[in-house]
């Protein structure tokens, strides 16, 4: 007799212990369905970003092709003659750079160099594009907007 109260009580437990996993997992008392505790994954933000590739030319002067990857995409937007450099955020202010900009780089040869930030702006980025040339006669890095990446 005491060994069919405890087989009773071990059915009786068991089976309490599996509703109450059901439940957790979204049992919703339906006959083979069970919800999925998983929602669809979220889209993560992926930000634009800066891609450089340096080389050198036929008269060995160094070369970088400055690109921009997004969503497994890249697009070139410059082919230059020069070094790349990025753009410390701390430094945004001297090149006349939004604070809130992305990211910003430039490519600088023989006295003359092209700039880019990227910005998140209208629910878009937009690349803007500058330049500046040890002899202009004005002051400033001519910015206009280059490229819009949606």
């Amino acid at each position: 007799m005491r060994n069919a109260i405890i087989y009773c009580l071990s059915i009786f437990f068991s089976f309490s212990c599996t509703e109450k996993k059901k439940e957790s997992l979204g049992y919703d008392g339906q006959k083979d369905s069970v919800k999925s505790a998983q929602t669809q994954p979220e889209k993560t933000l992926e930000l634009p970003t800066f891609v450089f590739k340096t080389g050198q030319d036929e008269s060995e002067n160094p070369t970088t092709t400055v690109e921009i990857q997004h969503q497994g995409k890249s697009t070139t937007i410059g082919k230059h003659t020069g070094n790349v450099e990025t753009i410390a955020q701390e430094k945004y202010k001297e090149y006349d750079i939004p604070s809130n900009a992305l990211g910003a780089c430039f490519v600088w040869w023989a006295g003359s160099g092209d700039y880019y930030y990227l910005i998140s702006e209208n629910q878009q980025y937009t690349l803007y594009k500058g330049w500046q040339d040890e002899q202009q006669e004005d002051k400033g890095y001519h910015w206009e907007k280059h490229l819009t990446i949606k």
